[in-house]
């Protein structure tokens, strides 16, 4: 399964987790992150320590290419359709591919900066979701934890529940399921001029 229109998101009564335990977890931008980079994003953390920072990758923001427009080799051929995302303005030099699904019990899992061989073994599995990121998003010891303090993201936890939607769409999926307030919110166009 490596089309861009199925992504990982949290059930219908999303759950805030501890700012100790955000690894696994889901950073939604809140509305008022505006600042171009990270406007409208659904992050994946996939590392976070109190003393080590934080790692994640943006899993809506779709580039428009695949692995086959941009990666030659015959090491890349399994994996010419694997469409490549935004992962954030870290490393961007770097194209890093990541595997998800979950497993018989219902639990989410992933593997991340695999190696193209791993990605096309595991694209093999059925259900599993491979995606190629062009960098990564990254935070210094404590600045995550600051920037929630701040309310610039909604962090929400990962369930054994998924629904397909469009990567366009699952910023507002995300974020409308999380309040009555956000839901206003994730209705309104990024424009608030624009009626």
């Amino acid at each position: 399964m490596d089309a861009p229109s199925t992504n990982l998101v949290t059930s219908p009564s999303p759950l805030l987790l501890s700012k100790d335990s955000l690894h696994n977890s889901l950073l939604v931008a809140d509305p008022s992150l505006t600042d171009g980079v990270f406007d409208r994003t659904v992050i994946h953390l996939a590392e976070h320590s109190a003393d080590g920072g934080a790692t994640g990758y943006i899993i809506n923001k779709p580039t428009g290419n695949t692995v086959g427009e941009i990666l030659e080799g015959e090491q890349f051929t399994d994996l010419r359709s694997v469409p490549i995302y935004f992962g954030g303005p870290v490393r961007t030099d770097q194209i890093i591919f990541s595997a998800y699904w979950w497993n018989s019990e219902g639990d989410f899992q992933y593997r991340l900066r695999i190696s193209a061989e791993e990605a096309k073994s595991m694209k093999a599995k059925s259900g599993c979701l491979i995606m190629a990121h062009v960098g990564h998003a990254a935070w210094e010891p404590s600045q995550l934890e600051q920037e929630l303090d701040e309310q610039a993201w909604v962090n929400l936890a990962v369930s054994s529940e998924t629904i397909s939607t469009s990567p366009s769409l699952l910023w507002q999926t995300l974020l409308s399921d999380f309040s009555p307030y956000h839901h206003l919110l994730s209705m309104s166009p990024k424009d608030i001029r624009i009626n």
